[in-house]
């Protein structure tokens, strides 16, 4: 993966997947990545925090089934069929999507803001350039103009 980013007023990202780049149709404006920044953030938030509660009553819900299987089964067995309970299981696969989901904000939070970063590296260093090849240009002017013209000498 390799990011490309111009010098004018957007980034854009070219992201070679097999060997297929992605197109310059991916160019995005500084505050369009903001926005990705702070949307992507606060899902990575909600998810991550509703995936943590619903992981701390995960042993509830398992509980719950073992008293349920109890009465019909004992010991290890009634565990292993409170493992399987589809209720138990319908509850882990909601953690696990929630979580995953919030894993994946994250990521693309980190992403952008990786981006937005190289925007502003890549901007201030054309600043940089530009105000130095202005001063260059300065420099060789008045030297130009302080410097004496050569005169024959016989």
């Amino acid at each position: 993966m390799t990011f490309l980013f111009t010098a004018g007023q957007s980034a854009v990202v070219s992201v070679s997947s097999k060997g297929r780049p992605f197109t310059s149709e991916m160019a995005m404006h500084p505050d369009q990545l903001m926005e990705l920044i702070r949307r992507y953030a606060g899902r990575s938030r909600e998810s991550l925090q509703v995936s943590e509660r619903l992981k701390s009553l995960l042993p509830q819900v398992l509980a719950e089934a073992k008293r349920e299987t109890r009465g019909r089964w004992k010991g290890a067995e009634a565990e292993r069929h409170a493992l399987n309970d589809p209720a138990y299981l319908e509850k882990v696969q909601e953690y696990v999507e929630l979580h995953r989901n919030g894993l994946e904000a994250r990521i693309q939070f980190e992403t952008h803001r990786m981006l937005l970063q190289a925007w502003q590296s890549l901007n201030s260093m054309n600043r940089v350039q530009v105000k130095a090849r202005s001063e260059a240009e300065t420099k060789a002017k008045s030297r130009s103009v302080d410097a004496p013209h050569p005169t024959r000498s016989r």
